[in-house]
């Protein structure tokens, strides 16, 4: 059975230390943290498009990343501008669990059960968004667009992750996935198609041009 560790805000494999504990019951809002042309870059997606319509049918847009980074935030936007529903992975964690994990304070997940929600929701509906940083971890052919934040600025990082009321060492192993860029490692060794967002300083020419292509979008 592969298995991998869920929290309260993610899942990940257990190799990759990328565990988040379950009992922080209230998420801090990360929107101020993340640069203001991150949340442009998104709103801009609009001027391609008229018609919420226009993406293609079965289509899966997955948004993975250290905990942090901003994925939820991310997913939110693009739910709200393109109309495709986001797939919110806490909601499901007790039935995909194998068991808890005490020592990390997290589920353990069941990959199995994890692709086959995944491909139950993609079947149900023409377009789903799914942020989580096991997203990478799917499939090839399921994902159509994977899109992986980082944030070079490991101080801004940090603060996200106190906020969150993490223990000081879940944000050092945190960190040290962020600095050897676990999620994207994993993300291309799966041959994913890989856009890379720095959260803390990217610019948005080439993720809009990318959006666009990959989202089939019109001017």
């Amino acid at each position: 059975m592969d298995k991998l560790t869920g929290g309260r805000s993610q899942a990940c494999m257990v190799t990759a230390r990328l565990a988040i504990p379950t009992n922080f019951l209230q998420r801090s809002r990360i929107v101020s943290s993340i640069r203001l042309h991150i949340v442009t870059i998104f709103i801009n997606i609009l001027s391609f498009t008229t018609k919420k319509e226009k993406y293609p049918f079965n289509m899966l847009i997955i948004i993975t990343g250290t905990p942090g980074t901003g994925k939820s935030t991310l997913a939110k936007l693009l739910q709200r501008k393109l109309g495709c529903p986001r797939l919110d992975l806490h909601r499901y964690y007790p039935q995909l669990a194998i068991q808890y994990n005490h020592t990390k304070q997290c589920y353990d997940l069941d990959y199995h059960k994890f692709l086959q929600l995944v491909k139950t929701k993609i079947k149900s509906t023409p377009c789903v968004i799914l942020d989580s940083h096991i997203a990478h971890l799917l499939p090839r052919k399921m994902v159509d667009m994977c899109i992986v934040l980082t944030c070079s600025d490991l101080k801004v990082l940090q603060q996200r992750l106190k906020k969150r009321k993490y223990s000081p060492q879940k944000i050092r192993e945190n960190l040290d996935a962020e600095i050897f860029q676990v999620c994207l490692v994993e993300a291309r060794e799966r041959g994913q198609k890989v856009v890379v967002v720095d959260t803390a300083r990217e610019s948005s020419g080439k993720i809009l041009q990318e959006l666009r292509k990959n989202l089939c979008l019109e001017n």
